[in-house]
């Protein structure tokens, strides 16, 4: 259903408390919100790294709010380094409060977490979550083979379901496509060359795995493609379920580490989790969107018509 007004609160733009519009219309109205991302491990020379995990969503139709409304907006969980250093977790996103145990509470969706070894970070859970509709991230790709490669990220739930999860490396040395945006499909494994990234829910084909290079980004929110030959996975890309520009995102690909550092993509905006790599990627920030249509208008009288 497409709403004639629209706003999106994000992070290090708009600031809490969110002012209602003197327009804004209970009775027709979605808000909804996106968890941060979890960022994706990084590792040093060869060894492995599991990815980070999506943002879950929740949406509530039509709330009446007061006049002012808290919020809080997820940042997005930053990649680890060579050291090597565990993913860190996206944050949740709430509105009615700034905390999903907070008093108050209309709608939240809890972060993506991030990767703390070769085991992919768990997405977003929808059972966490604050509302009517909820969706769980996708996690992040595990890396049980114990390779070169580094799993991708997993994607962000959106309106149309469950973020996809990152792909699984194979014993070779491509990295793992990150997972498609919710409703979408799964990260490719890695074999001799990067897997593709996850396709979109709206059917667009995630980012070309490399092939001695690095990993193509997704878009429309379908996963990066895993990096080749000790390079870079590719970034997820970024959703558009609400418009050109804002939706759930796609999970970034992981990176292919020989003996360097290449880094695992970053999560699509918004909410995609981070691919793992010898620098894990970065989460993606979460997001608000609150959306209304004018109430309808009373029936025209005839001219003719008489009044009693």
């Amino acid at each position: 259903m497409a709403y004639r007004y629209q706003v999106f609160l994000i992070r290090g733009v708009d600031s809490s408390p969110w002012t209602v519009p003197s327009g804004y219309n209970p009775n027709d109205s979605r808000i909804s919100t996106v968890g941060g991302g979890g960022g994706g491990r990084g590792s040093s020379g060869a060894a492995q790294s599991g990815g980070g995990g999506g943002g879950g969503y929740s949406a509530v139709r039509n709330q009446v709010l007061s006049a002012t409304v808290d919020f809080a907006i997820g940042l997005g969980g930053a990649g680890g380094d060579t050291t090597p250093t565990s993913g860190a977790n996206g944050g949740d996103t709430c509105f009615g409060a700034t905390t999903l145990g907070g008093g108050g509470i209309i709608v939240g969706a809890e972060g993506g977490k991030g990767s703390t070894g070769t085991a992919g970070g768990a997405g977003g859970a929808a059972g966490t979550g604050v509302g009517i509709t909820k969706f769980s991230g996708g996690r992040g790709g595990n890396n049980d083979d114990l390779n070169s490669a580094h799993a991708g990220g997993g994607g962000a739930a959106g309106p149309a379901g469950n973020g996809a999860s990152g792909g699984d490396p194979s014993n070779d040395v491509g990295g793992s496509g990150g997972g498609g945006n919710g409703g979408g499909g799964a990260g490719s494994p890695g074999g001799a060359d990067g897997g593709q990234g996850g396709v979109a829910e709206d059917g667009t084909a995630g980012g070309a795995g490399g092939v001695g290079g690095a990993g193509a980004a997704g878009s429309h929110g379908s996963g990066g493609g895993g990096g080749d030959s000790d390079s870079n996975g590719g970034n997820g890309g970024n959703g558009v379920e609400f418009d050109s520009t804002h939706g759930s995102g796609g999970g970034g690909g992981g990176a292919s580490t020989i003996g360097g550092a290449p880094a695992g993509g970053t999560g699509g905006n918004y909410g995609g989790g981070g691919g793992g790599g010898g620098n894990g990627g970065d989460g993606a920030d979460g997001l608000i969107i609150i959306e209304w249509n004018d109430p309808p208008r009373p029936p025209r009288m005839a001219i003719n018509q008489r009044t009693a």
